[in-house]
């Protein structure tokens, strides 16, 4: 049945939306938290560099160690992101080619079509300001001021 994949439980229940008679009750249920750790092997250095630093400022409690795939994707096609970024504004949207036509560097199609990857990765990990806003860890950011009431 085509349609709009049905949310996690986790995800309901980050959003407030969480209805008792519509849990799942075979629905699995990642356990541990993705902590800030070593970033995996393969990922290059500007990738490494991306794994600790959104590690270090993704909300706690939003990824787990279920997620570590999908964060090392996004990792690395953000790293790719930047250096195809880098190599268009050196190069130039449009180029050269072989007869000395000028054409759309072909480099560009490819960003678009990461760009547009990146963009389901960071709505599905919670990274963009949007998907944000739909989740809630349960903790808030500051303490709540005992004497606003009075």
């Amino acid at each position: 049945m085509p349609g709009r994949p049905p949310k996690p439980t986790a995800v309901k229940a980050l959003q407030g939306t969480l209805q008792k008679v519509r849990v799942r009750k075979d629905e699995p249920k990642p356990r541990g938290q993705l902590v800030p750790s070593a970033p995996p092997k393969g990922l290059t250095k500007g990738a490494q560099a991306l794994w600790r630093y959104a590690l270090e400022c993704a909300p706690e409690a939003l990824l787990t160690a279920l997620d570590a795939a999908v964060f090392e994707q996004w990792c690395s096609q953000y790293d790719l992101a930047c250096r195809l970024r880098d190599r268009i504004n050196k190069d130039g949207e449009v180029v050269e080619d072989k007869d000395g036509n000028p054409i759309v560097n072909p480099l560009l199609h490819g960003y678009v079509k990461l760009m547009q990857q990146l963009r389901a990765l960071q709505n599905d990990l919670g990274f963009t300001p949007a998907s944000r806003t739909k989740i809630s860890t349960g903790k808030p950011d500051a303490p709540k001021n005992e004497f606003i009431d009075l």
